[in-house]
């Protein structure tokens, strides 16, 4: 059975090769091909059982004598990586920014807060800049790349919590008075299953608010501990949940910002 084509990583002296079709690693692949290496194999052979040209075997041998990984111990994978790695070289001039020139003014007005529309119309006042505001927009980028936003996940026990959005949904035809009018949507969520229910209604009243928890309680089968108005105006939850019916006060977390995530228990 003839395996998988390999996938061979290139740097700056080594050739780049097809894809394997999801079985290994490409480092998992070089540490295959220095084995192999090591071990005296002709490159003829070496190129048939990992299904890639004689060319690509020599070329990795050249390059893995001058790194001097033939003699003693593989590197470990990281390490292998690590070495793969294409050298830092200077952007061809195609690739350039229209920014270049002006880096050092730029990085400057950039570190001191300066808008980039404010950067933008400094160049085209003081050298008159043929680029567009977006070609300053992608350099800033990569002056001040931006971090990945972290996401933290609450878990909690079955049946502990349940989630409530009720937020405005737009126009909507009502179905009941044949026209259009402002909608809201109801959402109930179980924290644990993420199980919900959802319901589009056209009034806010006290009635429909009771109603909607009365439904999604029915549909879910069962009723939470807790209920955490996610996302629902303040002034919205004080007349529609007041505490004389739903029989115990809404508090706000401690962690939440004013008006946002009451919990009725």
């Amino acid at each position: 059975m003839t395996s998988p084509r390999a996938s061979l990583p290139a740097t700056n002296s080594l050739p780049e090769v097809t894809r394997m079709a999801g079985r290994r690693s490409p480092v998992t692949d070089i540490r295959e091909l220095l084995r192999r290496l090591q071990l005296g194999e002709p490159d003829r052979r070496i190129a048939r059982d990992l299904e890639i040209s004689r060319n690509t075997v020599a070329r990795y041998r050249e390059w893995a004598t001058e790194q001097k990984l033939l003699p003693g111990a593989l590197p470990d994978p990281a390490a292998l990586a690590a070495l793969l790695q294409p050298a830092p070289t200077e952007r061809p001039a195609h690739e350039q920014s229209l920014i270049e020139p002006f880096r050092e003014q730029v990085t400057a007005l950039h570190e001191r807060g300066v808008e980039g529309q404010a950067i933008w119309q400094l160049l085209v006042e003081q050298h008159d800049f043929a680029g567009s505001y977006f070609s300053l927009k992608r350099f800033l980028r990569r002056l001040d790349p931006s971090e990945p936003h972290a996401t933290l996940r609450l878990e909690v026990d079955p049946g502990t919590e349940a989630q409530v959005d009720f937020g405005f949904a737009g126009q909507l035809l009502d179905p009941e008075h044949d026209r259009v009018r402002r909608a809201w949507v109801f959402v109930m969520t179980l924290s644990c299953s993420r199980h919900q229910y959802a319901e589009i209604v056209f009034e806010q009243t006290i009635d429909t608010w009771l109603r909607l928890h009365r439904a999604a309680f029915a549909f879910v089968g069962g009723v939470p501990r807790r209920v955490v108005l996610d996302y629902v105006a303040r002034h919205i939850i004080e007349v529609l949940c007041p505490p004389s019916i739903c029989g115990h006060r809404l508090q706000l977390r401690p962690q939440a910002r004013a008006g946002a995530m009451p919990v009725a228990t």
